[in-house]
């Protein structure tokens, strides 16, 4: 060279070569001496040759044979200091005069060297500074890229990546790079020539010591130390790429790097990264609730159970922050802000949705991050071995509350959240919502007047018990049980059970188990004799060794009941425990009961030291007299309810016995100014008794010219009653047996002939009717012999009628509640008089049986027909009931006024008594179960056809119908 060149970051060597026939080597260099490579000092740039590149030389693009490349290189960023030689070589040691190639517009110049920049600002973008990094600034990074390769800025200030090369920048020193759970990082990647890999990192330093620093955007080639992102789109255009940063490190960052290429290929590869920009993004944090205070858990999200995780699969919690949503195979965690420590109560609440099923999804809480040993699986189409899986039945949306208690204890450090699906990395779906963890709250149980909390629930009755079922105590003094539980809660400390002692509680079926107990025990094997558990309902037969059965009423599935029965009748010692069983072994998650308002005591009768008193009531029911006890029970100051009250006070051992005694005393008050049945007619039961199968000459008579078998004489009597009955009872005929064991409590009369002509029914229009009928109301679809066997004589048989063919049939009828004392059910007599005697015969003449049944009875043997009219009774009462403190006696007295009868009203329909018994269902005075037996005998319009089929399949046949 004329004068000695200095070779400085700047310096720029650019000229054009042209290849025509390539030799073994095509070579430019500027040295400082005429020594290739002195000392290993490399100082030549190879452009092209048929050897391969050596230590000797930097290795460029290789050119083609009969191509032309200009060439601009930063010889700055090879090395520096005086050059003295423009050299060139062409090497062809094999044939001496092989090789042809032309450098021209050689030039060596100082430039400005080209730099890029990186917009970085704070949350939401805002604020952004350009920070520029200049090329002469790049260095190694990690142990990989060629040598000879390095990183460019073309003229839009995008950065260039050319070959097999890893390059970092260094961020200015006035401006760190903090990375949080927020940071983002935006970068658009266009590819012009795919090589293995293209890339971009954020790193604490050039070593590389981290692998989750830096994030492969395209590429078919596995990076081993990066973490791969979703490359969508597999063509080489422009690609936008937008990084959660902060879910994978966060800390203080020095140096933002490129990368590409693969080592056996080092000069593949072409692409270009631009738009870099690194911000914070707030992003919703995962609130849940522990031991009901909302809590938020922090970012960033950590790996879990180490290789199963999928780096790139990252949890979404949504804005509201209520919920969280695994998409791939994920294993991740969330640290609690501080420990918390499980007990046997705790439970893990949440909702679960399933958009697209996986190999198994889960939820866990841990102390460590390598675990596994404390989750819970929920759905999947795999079953996992290692713990506890719910019942999956892959529905999309389910509420799941697990006592995680029960499974383990112990300190909490991690919640986290399980998607596995090695088959899809990318596949499956699932949403996780209003998370709570929580301490299930004490049992309040009331324990000789003092409140004593029960907590720390365990399994009950030997093996028996299913583990992810327990006892949801939803209210202090309120638990429900769901599934196949078998738990017991420990007394604080043990409880003695004396003679004297009873326990109360509230028990509701909302969907019935095989076998539903109580228990009161002093271990939890469950195994003594005499057992000390109470059966309280259940589908399965059960053995009389195993339960207490003998006066505990059964609950049906639907029903509520209040038990009150004295324990120390069946057993007494000491209890350590009280245990509930809830069976069901067929589906161990099936069935649902509710238990609450449980007391023990002794208690003493305040009656018994009670001056006489008294209390008037409209009408003489369970609940009036209850009322009226508490009156007197609040002046003497007494805790004792009204029940437990009147349980010791009678001495009984059964709520129920207490009805019974107050139904004798309500009942009584009637009895003193009841009429006797027989003194309707004057005659013996056997009259009346006849009178109600369709016989004697009240049914039979059939008035003459002469004056023979006048029913307003034959019948006067029933005039004279009616006038009586309008302000005093008439005793019910029960011991008759058409009205023995009205189950029901409803009675029908059908009549089938008109012996009265002028009056208002059937078609009897003079004297002497013998074959008039009734006014028609009803249908007759068969009559079943062996329900009315005492009014027909004979044992078995059955007439099948339907379609009207028995002719003009007139029924009515009347019902009245299950609780004694309402009017209709004390006075139900009356409206039996009224019904088959003072209205059906004496009012309109309406006489006679269906052949095979009673003409009046139970409705239960009757025949069966479509419908029935309906009467209900009004009356004007008063009752007073007295006790009588000389006697420890309670008497009643009950003041009749006036007694009305009027046809039914009802929402089904008026003057319909199906109709009517519907609303003593609404009213609680008849259950659905016995609606839908009455409905087997009245089975409405239409419905005689399939009422005969159902029967006759009964007697083995098939019911055909023929024109």
């Amino acid at each position: 060279l004329p004068k000695p060149v200095n070779i400085t970051l700047s310096t720029v060597l650019e000229f054009d070569f042209a290849l025509e026939e390539k030799a073994e080597s095509h070579n430019i260099c500027l040295d400082d001496d005429q020594e290739y490579a002195t000392n290993g000092n490399v100082r030549c740039f190879r452009l092209a040759g048929t050897e391969n590149s050596g230590v000797r030389d930097f290795d460029l693009d290789d050119i083609a044979v009969d191509a032309t490349k200009h060439y601009k290189v930063p010889v700055g960023l090879y090395y520096t200091g005086f050059v003295h030689y423009l050299a060139f070589i062409q090497k062809s040691s094999a044939d001496a005069g092989k090789g042809i190639s032309f450098f021209k517009n050689i030039k060596i110049y100082e430039e400005e060297p080209p730099s890029f920049s990186v917009s970085l600002s704070t949350t939401n973008r805002l604020d952004p500074q350009d920070i520029t990094f200049n090329t002469i600034n790049q260095v190694k990074y990690g142990t990989y890229g060629h040598a000879d390769n390095f990183l460019s800025v073309d003229e839009n200030g995008s950065v260039v990546t050319t070959g097999y090369v890893w390059k970092a920048f260094p961020f200015p020193e006035d401006v760190p790079l903090v990375v949080t759970h927020e940071t983002m990082l935006d970068v658009d990647l266009e590819v012009s020539d795919e090589a293995g890999s293209h890339g971009i990192c954020l790193d604490e330093d050039t070593s590389h010591r981290n692998a989750r620093r830096c994030f492969q955007l395209r590429g078919a080639q596995s990076c081993s130390v990066c973490v791969k992102m979703d490359a969508t789109d597999e063509n080489k255009g422009k690609q936008h790429f937008s990084i959660p940063v902060g879910n994978y490190f966060s800390g203080n960052m020095t140096h933002i790097a490129f990368f590409q290429g693969d080592y056996r290929a080092p000069k593949e590869g072409h692409a270009t990264f631009s738009n870099i920009s690194i911000y914070s993004e707030v992003r919703p944090e995962l609130r849940i609730k522990l031991n009901g205070v909302h809590t938020l858990l922090p970012h960033p999200q950590l790996k879990y159970q180490g290789s199963q995780d999928k780096g790139d699969n990252f949890l979404e919690v949504s804005p509201d922050s209520k919920s969280i949503t695994a998409t791939g195979n994920t294993y991740k965690a969330f640290a609690l802000p501080a420990p918390i420590y499980a007990t046997t109560d705790m439970v893990l609440d949440f909702k679960f949705h399933l958009e697209e099923n996986a190999e198994f999804h889960g939820i866990c809480l841990e102390e460590v991050l390598d675990g596994d040993d404390h989750c819970v699986y929920v759905a999947g189409t795999q079953v996992h071995g290692a713990d506890v899986v719910l019942t999956r039945t892959n529905e999309p949306d389910r509420e799941f509350r697990i006592p995680i208690g029960q499974k383990y204890t112990g300190t909490i450090k991690y919640l986290a959240f399980v998607l596995d699906y090695d088959a899809d990395l990318t596949g499956g779906n699932a949403t996780y919502s209003d998370i709570s963890i929580f301490k299930n709250p004490a049992l309040d149980i009331d324990v000789r007047g003092t409140t004593m909390s029960l907590t720390g629930q365990m399994a009950y009755g030997g093996g028996v018990d299913s583990l992810f079922n327990f006892l949801d105590v939803v209210q202090p003094k309120m638990v429900t049980l769901a599934g196949n539980i078998w738990k017991a809660l420990p007394f604080r400390e043990p409880i003695t059970i004396t003679k004297d002692t009873i326990v109360q509680f509230d028990y509701e079926i909302e969907e019935e188990a095989e076998i539903h107990a109580i228990c009161l025990d002093e271990e939890l094997s469950n195994f003594k004799d005499p057992t000390r558990c109470f059966h309280l309902g259940g589908t399965e037969r059960i053995s009389l060794n195993d339960y207490h059965t003998l006066g505990i009423v059964k609950t049906q599935e639907g029903q509520h009941r209040s038990y009150l029965f004295r324990i120390g009748r069946y057993f007494t010692g000491t209890v350590n425990y009280l245990g509930f069983i809830h069976d069901n072994d067929a589906n161990r998650y099936a069935g649902s009961s509710t238990f609450a308002n449980f007391k023990i005591d002794e208690p003493v009768s305040c009656l018994k030291r009670s001056t006489t008193f008294e209390f008037p009531v409209d009408e003489c029911t369970l609940e009036t007299f209850l009322a009226g006890v508490q009156g007197q029970l609040n002046s003497l100051e007494c805790s004792n309810t009204p029940m437990v009250e009147l349980m010791a006070f009678f001495n009984v051992d059964h709520d129920h016995d207490v009805v019974e005694k107050i139904d004798t005393i309500c009942s009584s008050a009637y009895g003193a100014v009841n009429l006797l049945f027989d003194q309707v007619t004057l005659d013996e039961y056997q009259f009346y008794e006849e009178y109600f199968d369709g016989g004697t000459t009240w049914n039979y008579g059939t008035e003459t010219a002469d004056g023979n078998y006048v029913l307003d004489e034959d019948a006067g009597r029933v005039a004279i009653i009616k006038q009586l009955a309008s302000t005093r009872g008439i005793s019910y005929p029960e011991k008759t047996h058409n009205f023995e064991d009205c189950d029901l409590r409803a009675v029908t009369c059908c009549w089938v002939a008109d012996r009265q002509g002028n009056d208002s029914g059937g078609t009897c229009d003079a004297v002497g009717c013998n074959d008039a009928d009734p006014e028609d109301n009803s249908d007759l679809c068969y009559v079943d012999f062996t329900r009315s066997q005492r009014s027909s004589h004979v044992r078995d048989g059955y007439s099948i009628y339907g379609d009207g063919e028995e002719g003009p049939l007139y029924c009515r009828g009347f019902a009245w509640g299950n609780a004694f004392g309402h009017a209709d059910s004390a006075l139900k007599g009356n409206t039996l008089f009224h019904v088959a005697m003072l209205d059906g015969l004496y009012g309109h003449g309406y006489v006679e049986e269906v052949p095979g049944a009673p003409m009046c009875g139970c409705v239960e043997q009757m025949p069966v027909a479509t419908r029935a009219d309906c009467t209900k009774l009004s009356a004007t009462q008063s009752v007073v009931v007295k006790f009588e403190s000389a006697l420890d006696l309670f008497t009643a007295k009950v003041s009749i006024e006036n007694v009305s009868y009027a046809n039914c009203e009802a929402t089904g329909g008026n003057n319909d008594l199906s109709a009517y018994y519907d609303e003593l269902v609404k009213d609680g005075k008849a259950t659905a179960d016995e609606k839908a037996r009455l409905d087997k005998i009245l089975v409405g319009v239409g419905n005689c056809d399939t009422a005969i089929s159902d029967f006759l399949k009964t007697k083995g046949f098939a019911y055909s119908q023929t024109e």
